[in-house]
């Protein structure tokens, strides 16, 4: 009685149950600063879930148990408050006779030791304060470094990794055991445990509030794989509980609330910049599925407007690696603003006509490089008998809704002289094909070719790099290529692995290949030098031929590039009418250009060394009344084509005199592509083409348009 303990049965007038049951905050203190400290006792909610990896059956034993600890716990400290609040005054002397209101050295308000007072007998109160001491912190001992063994597994942080090993059968993480061990005696030694509670806790509101969120945006994503198995489990219960646990965060303590959101902002930033190469089936991977469905079905509602027109590009790269300036150079006209398909023609076996296969690996590989190099597209592949047949079935089928190409991208096809009658009707075949498609059509020569897989042989690849982790790596990806087909049920025996795409997409960047082999490689992955981009616009095709260069001009690897325009004149007379009505157009279309000039002598007669290059370029192609011809019937060039064409023949010949003559100094040159009408021999186009681009100092992209306007007046 002196201490303030007056009993439960006592008969006195002073009841403490009924003085006690209000509160009385003293000294600053609220609820929220008791409840930051009290909190912690609450803490052990997460334990099941921390070694779910030890349980046997975690789905049905951690409802259960995490229920039951908090009915039995809950139980028990309200029971504990009420037998307290009612045989404990709040103050007491401890002075027989003298009460005591202010500096009392007993009561519940003032003594630690209230719960040992009022026990049957006192040491069984501390002894069981040691265990349950001892059971949090072993608690926390054994779940919290398991969490952070898996943390350092992943990866994801650097200088960590050593604490992911395990030992024993167990896996056990014994030097997590060690950190943590550490890290709690040096928080006991500050010796003040009610000053680190309200961090303690803030941490804790933290982890729940994102546990909570994190189950929240899993059910809003909606996807198939999240199914929660808790009878009950409500996704706006969840929502609930993470705003609240965030109130109280900054409620309790708005600094720590501070220094938390500071620290988990730290780390996500860390990891978002990292982006480790790490797939957990994230919500937020959900997420962007269902936001990309959501609006790639709204512009399939949405109908077309001129001014919405963005070159959507499907480039003929084959494997990206074989091509890489190719593909980098597609990936700057779309980068940041359309989309852009690499397709690949996948063709029998030349020796044992088996179809070739092309497993996830395989593509995983293309994707790491197209990611590498900064090239942001899709790959898209077919399997077809020809060249030409692939390609048709990549015009009609690549992209999904209104993200579908509309203008298709090759190379210049270099070996057409030597390849044989087949190969080049299939590279027309493919240009008649995409115009009949109301694809624009661009073929894009380079002085040293694009496809860089013949410069180079495989042991050169292999070679090329002596790291040991390269080589390691090369082994490693042959090895999956090989299991993963074998695992996606095709027979080993059948599949082709190819190490040249292996050894490719793992050393593209060495700098022995780029030096010594492939100078081209990265012709179109760094900055232009300062030029300009030279577009002789000789047809109306819609604008195409003008849009791809003026948004090429807008990129950063081009900006140093101005615009310059080159048009053919109708009358000698009317140059600067021309020039003006021209200009004004260029200006309504907002298109920034340089210089422009109007070009009347396009119907000249072509330079002796023009005509000389291209008879000696169609020479092996012509059928002679005398003497045999070893080329096929379908590849010759006869005298009545030659003199039906005389005039295009002429035209694109002096346009190469043209260009020799006012591009020498540019930095690319972008021409209208002649149409290849039907009944054309195809080594006849193919020699214009050859003609128009051949030995000039700079690339060159012939394009054009499918007639359809892709430029408007109106912004």
């Amino acid at each position: 009685m002196l201490e303030g303990n007056v009993g439960l049965y006592n008969t006195t007038s002073r009841i403490p149950f009924f003085e006690n049951f209000a509160p009385d905050f003293r000294d600053g203190e609220t609820f929220f600063s008791v409840f930051a400290i009290f909190f912690p006792a609450s803490t052990g909610i997460l334990a099941g879930a921390n070694i779910s990896g030890d349980l046997k059956s975690p789905s049905t034993a951690i409802p259960k148990g995490t229920l039951l600890a908090i009915l039995i716990t809950g139980i028990t400290y309200l029971a504990c408050l009420w037998f307290l609040g009612a045989t404990v005054l709040r103050d007491a002397s401890g002075i027989a006779g003298v009460s005591c209101t202010v500096d009392c050295p007993f009561g519940l308000m003032n003594s630690y030791r209230v719960m040992e007072m009022v026990s049957g007998y006192g040491p069984i109160i501390i002894a069981g304060i040691f265990a349950a001491t001892l059971s949090s912190a072993l608690a926390s001992l054994v779940s919290a470094p398991k969490i952070f063994q898996a943390v350092c597994k992943d990866k994801i942080f650097p200088l960590i990794h050593v604490f992911g090993k395990g030992y024993g059968p167990s896996d056990e993480p014994r030097l997590s055991y060690f950190l943590t061990f550490f890290i709690a005696v040096a928080f006991i030694l500050i010796g003040d445990l009610n000053a680190i509670a309200p961090l303690i806790s803030n941490f804790f509101l933290m982890s729940y509030t994102l546990i909570n969120y994190s189950c929240f945006d899993a059910s809003l994503s909606k996807s198939p794989g999240w199914r929660p198995a808790f009878k009950y489990y409500s996704m706006y219960v969840a929502f609930i509980g993470a705003l609240l646990c965030l109130v109280m965060m900054f409620i309790i303590q708005w600094w720590a609330a501070l220094i938390t959101f500071i620290f988990v902002a730290l780390l996500y930033g860390f990891v978002h910049y990292k982006k480790p190469d790490i797939n957990w089936g994230s919500s937020t991977q959900a997420h962007v599925y269902k936001s990309t469905l959501t609006s790639a079905l709204k512009l399939v509602a949405t109908k077309e407007h001129i001014k919405n027109f963005r070159p959507q590009i499907l480039v003929l790269s084959g494997a990206p690696h074989s091509r890489p300036a190719l593909v980098d150079f597609a990936g700057n006209i779309s980068k940041g603003i359309s989309l852009l398909i690499c397709g690949h023609v996948v063709l029998p076996n030349e020796q044992s006509g088996r179809k070739k296969t092309i497993n996830s690996a395989r593509i995983n590989k293309i994707y790491e490089l197209m990611s590498k190099r900064r090239v942001k597209g899709f790959y898209n592949y077919v399997t077809a008998e020809s060249l030409s047949d692939g390609a048709m079935s990549l015009l009609q089928n690549s992209g999904l809704g209104k993200l579908k190409p509309n203008t298709l991208m090759l190379g210049f096809k270099g070996d057409w002289q030597s390849c044989g009658g087949s190969s080049i009707i299939d590279y027309m075949q493919i240009i008649h094909d995409a115009f009949d498609a109301n694809f624009g059509v661009g073929i894009l020569r380079v002085s040293k070719g694009l496809d860089i897989s013949h410069h180079i042989t495989e042991e050169e690849l292999i070679l090329a790099s002596t790291s040991k982790s390269q080589k390691q790596a090369l082994t490693t990806a042959a090895a999956q290529s090989k299991k993963d087909a074998t695992d996606e049920g095709a027979e080993e025996e059948d599949v082709e692995f190819d190490p040249d795409e292996v050894a490719m997409t793992t050393f593209i960047g060495s700098k022995r290949l780029q030096r010594n082999k492939v100078p081209e490689v990265n012709r179109f992955h760094q900055k232009q030098k300062k030029g300009t981009i030279d577009v002789w616009w000789l047809f109306d095709d819609g604008g195409l031929t003008l849009l791809i260069p003026y948004i090429l001009s807008t990129k950063l690897y081009w900006q140093d590039c101005k615009l310059r325009v080159f048009l053919a004149g109708t009358k000698k007379g009317e140059l600067n009418k021309e020039r003006k009505n021209m200009a004004t157009l260029l200006s309504k279309f907002r298109i920034e250009y340089h210089d422009m000039e109007v070009i009347p002598s396009f119907g000249k007669a072509p330079s002796k060394n023009s005509e000389q290059i291209f008879k000696a370029t169609v020479e092996p192609f012509r059928k002679h009344s005398t003497g045999s011809n070893s080329v096929d019937n379908n590849m010759i060039i006869s005298d009545e084509a030659l003199v039906d064409n005389k005039d295009r023949t002429n035209r694109h010949l002096r346009t190469r005199d043209l260009v020799c003559e006012k591009s020498s100094a540019a930095a690319l040159i972008v021409m209208t592509l002649p149409v290849p009408r039907k009944g054309l021999p195809a080594p006849l186009y193919m020699a214009w083409l050859d003609c128009l681009t051949k030995n000039l100092p700079a690339p060159v992209l012939l394009l054009r348009g499918n007639q359809e306007s892709v430029m408007t007046f109106y912004s």
